[in-house]
């Protein structure tokens, strides 16, 4: 067990991921009455932004701090010479907080382990759900109609501000083929 860096004294983590509460003094009634709370293991609790991940409250000078329980152990159990900002599951369960199965890394590592586990799928790209898209589908299937009455991508993509390219990909499906 290690204290946590911190709350020294107040709060200690184990390998496994364990957070427990130092025995303490707690002031009770009006009169000054004190009783002592022995040494408590804290349940942790899903943090809702981030789906599985383990967190706990821990109190000092009157304040609650949320940690997330297996940064709390990478910090107390894993060096950090890079100084990378994160911390991957390497199993890939997020309720998994054991030493052994947290390592450091970076954002590009840890989305990519995660796509490569499944956990994650990329963001998609089609149409205009492209962070470059320019255009809508309605604009598309104007643009297709143009051409059905032309028959001219070049006269398509003048009136659309397109380059001739893209008016006749877009006008032979090879372009926005899901529209």
């Amino acid at each position: 067990m290690k204290d946590i860096e911190g709350f020294s004294g107040l709060y200690s983590i184990t390998e496994s991921g364990e957070v427990w509460s130092h025995p303490k003094k707690i002031f009770v009634g009006k009169n000054g009455g004190v009783r002592l709370q022995p040494m408590k293991k804290l349940k942790p609790s899903c943090a809702k932004k981030n789906g599985r991940h383990l967190r706990v409250y821990l109190a000092r000078d009157g304040r609650k701090y949320p940690r997330q329980v297996h940064r709390l152990v990478a910090e107390a159990f894993l060096p950090n010479p890079r100084n990378l900002p994160q911390v991957n599951h390497i199993d890939g369960n997020p309720e998994n907080n054991n030493v052994s199965n947290l390592e450091w890394c970076d954002q590009k590592k840890n989305s990519k382990h995660a796509y490569d586990l499944g956990l994650a799928k990329p963001p998609s790209q089609t149409g205009s759900l492209n962070s470059q898209a320019k255009l809508t589908p309605s604009i598309v299937l104007d643009i297709r109609r143009a051409f059905a009455e032309t028959g001219n991508a070049s006269k398509v993509a003048r009136r659309f501000n397109l380059t001739p390219k893209h008016a006749y990909d877009i006008c032979h499906f090879r372009r926005w083929k899901h529209i």
